[in-house]
């Protein structure tokens, strides 16, 4: 669906033609899992909508045929009814624990209420992804030396071994983030400093070149650049 729609504009043009009053469709990025789920909502509620402008689409493409063949399929609408009602909480989850200055405690408390949650949803699909989560939960020491570093916070653990980290680094964790998107975002912003002091080099070199010429022109106006 994403690419029926975004690598054609004509497509988009068809569809704010025949559906002035919905949105654009959302561009799931592969690695974000909530984009996915904000797609299947999006989907979700307009879904009649998007079936009247997918028919007419008249190009042989195949992304074309085979969301053809998809909005044909019975199991659609209500495999997209059962994400939103039962995922649609963790789009919020996912950012909230990505915003800057959220405390750990707030952090923490978000990932165990979604995790309840989990619990509390019935199908299959939702016990393969809650064992996924507890395999990853298992895995990262970190997660449990959190949950340590909140326990100390909330006064609820007195004897816990955190020998790795001193009391003032203690104390500054309370606003410690549990995601690494920060690191994420420091990245680009390293990449946006470094194109721009790039390009303040080559306007300097190039100012500094053009004088250097203007200069040697006006000693000999023989010479040729």
């Amino acid at each position: 669906m994403k690419k029926t729609f975004l690598k054609c504009p004509k497509r988009i043009a068809i569809l704010n033609e025949k559906c002035p009053d919905i949105p654009n469709p959302p561009k799931p990025i592969t690695t974000r899992w909530g984009t996915w789920i904000i797609a299947a909502e999006y989907y979700c509620t307009y879904l009649n909508e998007i079936k009247s402008a997918v028919e007419e689409f008249s190009e042989n493409a195949q992304c074309v045929n085979v969301v053809k063949e998809l909005i044909k399929d019975q199991s659609l609408h209500s495999n997209l009814v059962y994400i939103t009602t039962n995922f649609q909480i963790y789009t919020t989850c996912n950012y909230t624990i990505r915003k800057r200055g959220e405390t750990l405690a707030k952090s923490i408390g978000i990932v165990l209420e979604a995790k309840q949650k989990l619990k509390e949803t019935n199908g299959e699909v939702v016990k393969l992804i809650l064992e996924k989560c507890n395999r990853v939960f298992k895995k990262n020491n970190g997660w449990a030396d959190f949950q340590k570093v909140n326990n100390i916070h909330n006064g609820t653990a007195v004897n816990v071994n955190v020998e790795q980290y001193d009391s003032d680094d203690l104390v500054y964790m309370i606003y410690a983030p549990i995601t690494s998107v920060d690191v994420e975002r420091s990245f680009s912003i390293i990449k946006l400093i470094n194109a721009f002091f790039g390009y303040v080099k080559c306007f300097f070199k190039d100012l500094f070149c053009y004088k250097i010429r203007a200069l040697v022109m006006t000693e000999d106006k023989n010479v040729l650049f």
